[in-house]
């Protein structure tokens, strides 16, 4: 943070979780604190502001291996959120973006999955999360300079906690996705 690149940054935040569980103990040693388990997955849920405008963003890692129903969960959820990003653009509803996500999650093999929201706006409100949320009821359309937060997350007690979210401002012509990280589960340890 010395750094004067970072000069204008503030509230940095990561939030983790490792498990087969959410919860970042997953795994605890009483002795010595969490324990990693092969096929455990990480996951960083991460921000900053900066000159006053929040980022959001996230990524899973697994550790040592990844159990087939894992992969195939993380699968199933970075083809959601390619088909949610697919359909933002300057007037689509934000409902839209919703129905495109949960659509292939369903068609994937989970047929009772949902969640409240595929994403939210962010920008210069005081939480992370702020409206329009990519929710199924939300009429507003997106608008050239909208900043969202697009996330297509898991929390289960199966395969863990998973977070694939990306940054991006929608452009006169589509968006433009601001992180450079790549989607793919990638396996550490």
């Amino acid at each position: 943070m010395a750094d004067p690149r970072y000069a204008g940054c503030s509230d940095q935040w990561m939030l983790s979780a490792v498990g087969p569980s959410t919860g970042a103990g997953a795994g605890a040693d009483p002795g010595t604190g969490p324990v990693l388990a092969d096929g455990a997955f990480i996951k960083f849920d991460c921000g900053v502001t900066v000159g006053g405008y929040r980022g959001d963003g996230g990524r899973t890692f697994a550790y040592r291996t990844v159990q087939p129903a894992a992969r195939r969960l993380h699968d199933v959820l970075l083809g959601a959120h390619r088909e949610a990003l697919s359909v933002i653009r300057p007037g689509v509803a934000a409902r839209e973006v919703f129905q495109a996500a949960q659509r292939h999650v369903r068609a994937g093999g989970y047929p009772s999955f949902t969640r409240g929201h595929y994403g939210h706006s962010v920008g210069i409100d005081t939480f992370h999360e702020e409206p329009p949320y990519l929710s199924a009821d939300e009429e507003r359309p997106l608008l050239p300079g909208m900043v969202l937060a697009v996330e297509t997350p898991s929390y289960s007690s199966d395969t863990g906690a998973i977070m694939i979210e990306e940054l991006l401002p929608v452009t006169d012509d589509g968006h433009e996705v601001l992180h450079r990280l790549p989607h793919e589960l990638t396996v550490v340890g």
